[in-house]
C-alpha cells in the first residue's frame, strides 16, 4: 500500500500531584487502518517506543501481513480452532492425546510437578497441594508471537516435561499456526532451529534362546 504512512505527534500532558503539577510528554502514532481506512491513534510515553511501533507497522503493511491486533485471536483461540478441525477426522484416543499436550504444554498454565500430577490436573482438574504453575503461550496474540518466544517456551517445556513432550508440542504448535495463517490470514513465525532432539534410547536387550531355556527351567523349579 504505497499511500500508507504513520505520523508521530507529541503533546504535553499535565498530572496533578501533591506537590503541584507535573508535565510530561506524550507521543502519538496516527494513521489510517490499512483494512478499514478508519483513523487510529496509539499513545506512547516514550518517543523511541512510538518510533518502534511506526517502523514495525510500516514493515507489516509493506509485507502484506498487517492485521488488526484488537481483533486478532490469541494462541488459545487458534488452538481451539485447530482441535475443532480434528473432531471426527482422527480417533478419539488420538484427539485426547492432542488435547493433553495442547492444553498443558501450549495453552497452559503448566503445572510444575510429576508427569502423573500434570496428567491429573489436565484431564481431571486435580490440583496438588502447594501447586505452582508456569505461563505458556495461550494468552499471546498471534501477531505478537515470534520465534524467540517459541524458543524460550520450548526450553521451558523441555526442562519441565522432557524433550519428547516439548518436540511433540512444537509439532502441534506448528500445525496450529499454519491453520491460523490459512483461516485468519496471520502469518506464522518461523520455528526456531537447533532445538534439542529426543535423547537416543538404548536398544532393548532381547533374550537369547539359551537365556529363555534357563528361565523356563528356573520357573518350573520355583514352587
Amino acid at each position: 500500500m504505497n499511500d500508507f504512512n504513520v505520523s508521530i505527534t507529541t503533546t504535553t500532558r499535565r498530572r496533578k500531584l501533591k506537590g503541584g503539577v507535573a508535565l510530561y510528554p506524550q507521543y502519538y502514532c496516527e494513521y489510517r487502518d490499512p483494512l478499514t481506512r478508519k483513523r487510529r491513534r496509539r499513545a506512547f510515553n516514550r518517543k523511541k517506543d512510538a518510533e518502534a511501533f511506526r517502523n514495525a507497522l510500516l514493515l507489516k503493511v509493506a509485507d502484506n501481513s498487517y492485521v488488526d491486533e484488537r481483533k486478532a485471536p490469541d494462541v488459545s483461540k487458534a488452538l481451539d480452532h485447530w482441535l475443532a478441525t480434528k473432531e471426527g477426522s482422527v480417533k478419539p484416543s488420538t484427539l485426547k492425546g492432542y488435547k493433553v499436550v495442547a492444553y498443558g504444554a501450549i495453552r497452559g498454565p503448566l503445572l510444575v510437578g510429576s508427569a502423573q500430577e500434570r496428567a491429573d490436573y489436565t484431564e481431571k482438574g486435580i490440583v496438588p497441594k502447594n501447586a505452582r504453575f508456569l505461563k505458556m503461550l495461550g494468552h499471546i496474540k498471534l501477531p505478537d508471537l515470534n520465534t524467540a518466544m517459541i524458543r524460550q517456551w520450548h526450553r521451558t517445556v523441555t526442562e519441565q516435561c522432557g524433550a519428547y513432550t516439548a518436540n511433540r508440542a512444537k509439532s502441534h504448535l506448528k500445525s496450529i499456526l499454519a491453520l491460523a495463517e490459512e483461516d485468519f490470514g496471520i502469518r506464522a513465525p518461523s520455528m526456531p532451529t537447533g532445538l534439542p532432539r529426543n535423547r537416543h534410547r538404548q536398544k532393548k536387550a532381547i533374550l537369547t534362546p539359551e537365556h529363555i531355556a534357563k528361565l523356563i527351567v528356573a520357573a518350573r523349579e520355583d514352587a
